[in-house]
């Protein structure tokens, strides 16, 4: 009895400035992502080139607040540890950051963050490095800012309180996750909602987004998350918190409340239609399971109900949409997008495109294209010279022999020479001086639209496409082995405009590859290898953390004083590997990425804080 009075009193008598430090992480946590406001940023001109939306400006929504309230977050944290180590008369030394076993995790950090500014310091785009990219607004204090938010939940949260409370904020966050996502799949996107617009819009600019649509996505739930592959990601950093405390929970009314909001939570990932977060929320369903291997004899009942009742709604669901739900779920699993890209099979299938002054020679496997300026005329032949046969129809070119058949070309308002070649989309190019040129971003004239060499290109369509800019980064690392090339600054160094690659695995030319579609392959570009390898380390080092504690974890579930950080244990674990996992075919967004770094320090704070008495 005597011992656990101790270990009550270790556990729940935290310092005064630690509850405050936890709870403003807490409260972070669940507001950043749902901060939305309208921003009008003036770029600069390489930004311009690759990000405006008109005049050199780029608008935001959902991004740039998100990013500043991160970056406060993160100095609010830098104070208290900093605090906390100077002014208390009895400095406390027994903190997860002290701690010995977490030392290589510190180490980590330190040299991300090192990374991180050297790779800023020697960037050739200093405003992007620390504005960050229009597309996602990680510049580079905000990624300094994501290392000080891990330490922050590394250090605040090994407390039964701030466990409990903890428990509960995650809940608020999964009933109101679920409650938004019905409104926009049953009802209409959040931002079409004339008063919600109104809030998020200055006034000055209240009259430009009167007819915004934000429903691009068709039926894809994406919620304040700038894109549905985000929202997923969300939405699999909460699931194993209400599915692990269901699985956890003693009470009966625990049970039922958790299960009901686990349930919401799968309802969720679904609407996103996002495939990564589909098959991460198996295997976080599998792990937790898993990691509860030992008491699963003793919660059957409870899954198996669970099981039925999921199973009975389900069906109920699919009846009474006639059968799509089920169709929806086998798109999603499958994600066949990539075949519909180019489910045109009657198409010239393009090999290469070579512009050679004024010849234009559009390559495939067996034959060629060949387009000639001759004094204004425009002359069209095979790979051998011959002149081909042509129809003009309504000033439409097509032509006569059936091996090009399936080829139009035609002039638009922009005096751009239009070719169809029977892929989704057109390209174009310009003519000036009987030379062809290429169409850049902004309509600017360039003289390379294909790769003179391509890795892995069998491997490109992987994972709707993102297997090209997977594969066309690789050979970039060689120069980023040490310091990157700075926060945001990806899409400079990806070779744009890669009309080949690009119509053969999206089917269309027309937009621009900002990021790589990796967590990891994004970090190794933009902050070099070694800050990866820092990140792995903290990575490997928090799976090692919770594995070499798993038995002493396991009994503390069935300790009153600790039953919770346990509880939140399991779950930060199940959460961090599961979006580890999702951040191989995903960028860091500062969306989502600030609760996942929170989450991966409260799992080493909470596995602290079991093991310490």
């Amino acid at each position: 009895m005597k011992r656990n009075r101790q270990v009550r009193n270790s556990v729940n008598n935290e310092p005064g400035y630690k509850k405050l430090a936890a709870l403003i992480i807490i409260i972070c946590m669940a507001v950043i992502p749902w901060i939305t406001y309208m921003k009008v940023v003036r770029l600069d001109e390489t930004a311009s080139e690759y990000f405006q939306n008109s005049d050199g400006l780029s608008v935001d929504f959902f991004l740039y607040y998100k990013a500043v309230a991160v970056i406060i977050l993160g100095i609010l944290i830098a104070c208290f540890i900093i605090g906390e180590n100077i002014f208390p008369d009895n400095i406390i030394k027994a903190t997860p950051i002290r701690s010995k076993s977490n030392r290589v995790m510190i180490i980590a950090s330190e040299v991300f963050i090192i990374m991180t500014v050297l790779s800023a310091i020697f960037s050739k785009y200093h405003a992007t490095v620390r504005k960050g990219s229009p597309s996602e607004y990680e510049s580079v204090y905000v990624l300094i800012a994501y290392m000080l938010l891990f330490l922050g939940g590394m250090n605040y949260f090994c407390y039964e309180n701030m466990s409990r409370l903890l428990k509960r904020v995650m809940l608020g966050i999964a009933v109101i996750t679920v409650i938004l996502t019905c409104v926009e799949a049953f009802y209409k996107p959040l931002f079409e909602i004339n008063w919600l617009r109104n809030m998020i819009t200055p006034q000055a600019y209240k009259g430009i987004v009167s007819e915004l649509r934000v429903s691009g996505f068709s039926d894809m739930v994406g919620l304040t998350f700038y894109n549905p592959n985000y929202y997923g990601g969300f939405c699999i950093l909460i699931f194993p918190f209400m599915w692990n405390f269901f699985l956890a929970e003693n009470k009966k009314i625990g049970q039922i409340i958790y299960g009901i909001a686990s349930a919401g939570m799968i309802f969720c990932v679904f609407k996103s239609q996002a495939t990564a977060s589909f098959y991460v929320l198996i295997i976080e369903i599998i792990l937790a399971l898993v990691i509860h291997i030992r008491s699963l004899k003793y919660m059957w009942k409870r899954l198996v109900a669970y099981i039925f009742a999921m199973l009975f709604i389900v069906i109920l669901t699919n009846v009474i949409f006639g059968g799509k739900l089920l169709k929806a779920g086998k798109d999603i699993a499958a994600n066949e997008t990539i075949d519909e890209v180019n489910s045109n099979a009657d198409k010239f299938q393009l090999d290469d495109i070579k512009m050679e002054d004024n010849r234009l020679r559009i390559i495939g496997p067996d034959r060629e294209l060949c387009l000639a300026m001759n004094g204004g005329t425009l002359q069209f032949m095979d790979e051998n010279g011959n002149k081909l046969d042509v129809s003009n129809e309504d000033d439409v070119i097509h032509f006569e022999d059936k091996d090009y058949a399936m080829i139009s070309i035609s002039m638009n308002s922009y005096n751009q020479i239009v070719i169809n070649l029977g892929y989704d989309d057109t390209i174009e190019f310009y003519v000036a001086d009987n030379v062809f040129y290429g169409v850049g971003q902004n309509g600017t004239q360039i003289t390379d639209v294909s790769r003179t060499s391509r890795f892995g290109k069998r491997l490109y369509p992987l994972f709707t496409g993102r297997g090209y800019a997977w594969m066309n980064t690789l050979p970039m690392l060689g120069k980023t082995i040490v310091v990157g090339h700075g926060a945001g600054t990806f899409a400079y160094y990806f070779k744009q405009n890669d009309y080949v690659g690009l119509l053969n695995t999206h089917g269309s030319t027309k937009f621009v590859i900002d990021k790589p579609h990796s967590m990891y392959l994004q970090t190794a570009m933009e902050e070099g290898c070694i800050a990866l390898i820092a990140m792995l380390v903290i990575f490997v080092m928090v799976i090692f953390n919770y594995i070499s504690n798993y038995k002493c974890i396991e009994l503390c579930y069935n300790n009153d004083n600790k039953h919770n950080l346990a509880s939140v244990a399991g779950a930060s674990f199940v959460a961090g590997v599961g979006f580890m996992i999702y951040g191989l075919v995903n960028d860091s967004m500062v969306t989502v990425n600030p609760v996942f770094w929170i989450i991966l320090g409260i799992c080493v704070s909470s596995v602290y804080g079991l093991k310490k008495d």
